[in-house]
Order: C-alpha cells, then sequence, then structure tokens
C-alpha cells in the first residue's frame, strides 16, 4: 500500500479519534434509542450549514463512552481528477467503523496492552482501482471521556498494531472543551513517522445523512502520516461518538481524490 492510500485510511481513524475527544463535552449518559418515525428534517434545517430551529434533528447530547462492539455504516462517494485532466466518479460502496476489544482481531495487539482497537474497512473503486483498505488504530479512554491514541496497524492480519513512540498521543482535556475553538497534536508511530493532526472549529448546525438529520460540531483541518498530507471538513455529533459526515481530499502524484463518508446506520443508540 502507497504512503497516500495510509494516509487515507487514517484520516477516517484519526477523525473518529479527534471528534470524540475534541468535540462536545464529558459523561456518559443513558442513550435511547430515536423516533425512527420522526421527520428528521427540521422546519428550516437544510442540509449542511443551515441549523434551522432545530426541528427533530438528533442533539448533541454528552460524549460517549465508547463500547466493544460499536460500529458505524458510512455511505461512501467521491471523485478522483486525474493530473492528466477528466473525472471518475467512485463506485457507491459502504464503509464500516467498528470500535473492540482485541480478543480474536486479526492483528497483534500485544505492544499495546490495555487498549481497544478501532478499526476501519473502505471500499475503493475508481477507474481501473478496485482495493479493499482495511486498518486499525489502537486507543483507551478514561473515565471522563477523554481518549489516547496507543498505535496504529496500516495493514491488518499482516503487520503488529505498532505504537506511538513515548507513549499514547492525548486528546484535549475534556475540561476545557466548551472553550475550545481549534486544536492540535503531534506525534510519532514507530516505523511510520510523524502523526501531525490539526482542528479548527466552524460551529454548530444540523446535517443530513442517509441515518437522519443530527445537529453537529462543523471542524475543518489536516492530518497527515510520515509527510502525507490529507485535508479533511466533519460534521461530528459527541454521543454518537464517531462522525456524521466527513468529506477528505488530498493531491497524489496520479491526480486529486475526493471521499465522502455519511452515516448509514449504527448500533449506538442516539436520542
Amino acid at each position: 500500500m502507497s504512503p497516500g492510500r495510509v494516509c487515507l485510511i487514517l484520516a477516517a481513524l484519526v477523525l473518529c479519534f479527534v471528534a470524540v475527544v475534541s468535540l462536545g463535552c464529558d459523561g456518559d449518559g443513558i442513550l435511547e434509542p430515536p423516533d425512527n418515525g420522526a421527520d428528521n428534517g427540521g422546519d428550516d434545517g437544510g442540509d449542511n450549514g443551515d441549523p434551522g430551529d432545530g426541528g427533530d434533528a438528533i442533539g448533541l447530547g454528552e460524549m460517549r463512552q465508547l463500547q466493544d462492539g460499536d460500529t458505524w455504516t458510512y455511505q461512501v462517494t467521491g471523485t478522483f481528477v486525474p493530473a492528466g485532466g477528466g473525472a471518475s466518479a467512485l463506485a457507491p460502496a459502504d464503509a464500516v467503523v467498528t470500535y473492540a476489544a482485541p480478543a480474536g482481531a486479526a492483528v497483534n495487539a500485544t505492544q499495546v496492552p490495555g487498549a481497544n482497537l478501532w478499526s476501519v474497512e473502505v471500499p475503493l473503486q475508481y477507474g481501473g482501482t478496485n482495493e479493499l483498505h482495511e486498518n486499525v488504530a489502537a486507543v483507551s479512554q478514561s473515565a471522563d471521556g477523554q481518549l489516547f491514541l496507543e498505535g496504529y496497524s496500516p495493514a491488518p492480519g499482516m503487520l503488529d498494531v505498532a505504537p506511538m513512540v513515548g507513549g499514547a498521543l492525548p486528546g484535549p482535556d475534556p475540561a476545557v472543551l466548551p472553550e475550545l475553538d481549534s486544536w492540535g497534536a503531534l506525534g510519532e508511530v514507530q516505523g511510520f513517522g510523524e502523526l501531525t493532526i490539526g482542528y479548527s472549529s466552524q460551529g454548530v448546525e444540523n446535517v443530513t445523512v442517509p441515518a437522519g438529520t443530527f445537529t453537529a460540531y462543523h471542524g475543518t483541518g489536516q492530518k497527515g502520516l510520515g509527510g502525507y498530507l490529507t485535508d479533511y471538513e466533519a460534521w461530528v455529533n459527541p454521543q454518537l461518538g464517531c462522525y456524521v459526515k466527513m468529506t477528505t481530499t488530498w493531491e497524489m502524484a496520479t491526480g486529486t481524490l475526493t471521499i465522502t463518508h455519511e452515516l448509514k446506520s449504527t448500533s449506538v443508540s442516539v436520542t
């Protein structure tokens, strides 16, 4: 797998990491299932950027304490623009993000004891490319909701989870979250180089995806591994424990790839 493709999958994993620790408030409130028969559109709430009056959108809630077996399924769309011009659409597909204990996992997580595994499977089909990318991040979470990135593996079933050099990379302290307008972190994944994360708040707004309408924190930023950078834009609902929608764009030698994930379903109960 090329470094650029590694960075592609890392984008989803790191965004999950940033999303839960830097957007929302601490706590692990009991969440009830949503009313699936409700009109999720709101009176004036539009797609991405027009919050309206909130309507029946799923609220921000409290930050989720992640549980073994949490899953999120996303509709994947996007475009690839070759360096020579023209464009091709990605074949519609589903990406699956899973949070689970390492028992029975296809990767060796012995270098990150005590961590759970945040995995993502992303199918990519465009032009002559037809690939399934699978990556794993090892994370832990404190009682107040703060997340720690313990390690990373770009190829489940092939490599051990590589630990962070110098220890886990912490997310921001939940006590400062209400005033957090921007955040950044710098670490190193053993064997894969420098990991950088940058985030800038764009406010709160409603976003509509196949799973419904969510009130979400809107953020933009840049992530990178080993010098390969990607730009992202994301909408995150804290009680969901992951992103509602994410668009990632990056330049490769062969062209520009833009991918959008929109939540289709989840095992997480939200209200």
